[in-house]
């Protein structure tokens, strides 16, 4: 039986290459190093991806994709994105959060193909904190893996699991006017517009508008059985 994780090809230049299935980064490969399971780990299946807590291993991959793939950047609000400091603090939450705790419901999952590979990640934050309305996000980050379906997969598992696991009546979504390809995700799950803000963002020398979706629970789990079948076949017991 073929060991997983372990890595055979020649040790690598410095900086980032593709070989075969392998990705590097300064020397090291980031799909084939060992995992370091932390105890606790959540892990949740659904088709041809998993949602799972970051390790120590992916701070890699979220290095370089501030560095070299950073084409996500054009779509996942942009103005943010580029901004000077951004990726820095962004970075350094990430490794704060490797050395706390995780809270019972997660704030944000990393996304891996079936096979394992870290493409990118899903989170959830307060779109208003004063009535502890919540809203969604997914980031599909290595430009690979863009167009098989997987951020659909992926975005729909985190749904079920913020609304069965979450307990969330209604989630939102935001986004903008420009980001065409999250715009159509959502209303694939039954998303509607809720808000829209006129030439709220500007990005490139042009004004987009500003846009809030909402999803209710209802809705849902009345569209998308098989998928909630799925998951709570697959959710680990706690």
């Amino acid at each position: 039986m073929k060991k997983p994780w372990i890595c055979t090809k020649s040790t690598p230049p410095e900086n980032i290459y593709i070989n075969s299935n392998c990705w590097y980064y300064n020397g090291t490969c980031s799909v084939h190093t060992a995992p370091q399971r932390r105890p606790g780990m959540l892990n949740l299946k659904y088709k041809d991806v998993i949602l799972r807590d970051m390790l120590p291993n992916d701070l890699i991959n979220h290095r370089r994709w501030w560095t070299e793939e950073t084409e996500w950047m054009n779509w996942d609000a942009p103005w943010e994105a580029n901004a000077p400091g951004f990726a820095k603090q962004y970075l350094s939450r990430l490794e704060k959060r490797l050395h706390s705790p995780p809270p019972n419901i997660r704030p944000t999952l990393q996304i891996c193909t079936s096979g394992g590979v870290h493409i990118g990640s899903v989170n959830a934050y307060y779109y208003n904190r004063v009535f502890g309305l919540k809203a969604v996000g997914i980031a599909i980050r290595e430009s690979k893996f863009w167009g098989r379906g997987l951020g659909g997969q992926a975005f729909g598992l985190w749904l079920a699991y913020n609304f069965v696991v979450g307990g969330a009546p209604t989630l939102y979504c935001e986004t903008w006017s420009g980001n065409k390809r999250m715009i159509n995700l959502a209303r694939k799950f039954g998303f509607e517009e809720a808000r829209r803000k006129k030439n709220a963002r500007s990005w490139q020398g042009k004004t987009y508008d500003a846009l809030a979706f909402s999803l209710e629970r209802t809705r849902f789990c009345r569209e998308h059985p098989n998928l909630l079948t799925d998951f709570r076949a697959n959710l680990p017991e706690s």
